[in-house]
């Protein structure tokens, strides 16, 4: 039966490279290369909304943080 380790977050159980993969204790806390990167965006956002009358009539658009 293999038994690893729970690490806090944002560290992951990752094999030491030595001894046995069923033993919790052949297992390190590290972070993973892919948290340590920045996530960039696809895409733009837009910050332009339409507001609308209750009939749907006489719209006008704004922009600017909310």
């Amino acid at each position: 039966m293999r038994q690893i380790k729970l690490f806090p977050y944002p560290e992951l159980p990752a094999y030491n490279g030595y001894g046995d993969v069923d033993n919790a204790a052949s297992y390190v806390g590290k972070v993973s290369k892919a948290l340590q990167q920045p996530i960039t965006w696809l895409g733009n956002f837009d910050t332009t909304k339409t507001w609308c009358n209750s009939q749907g009539l006489d719209c006008r658009k704004t922009s600017g943080p909310w």
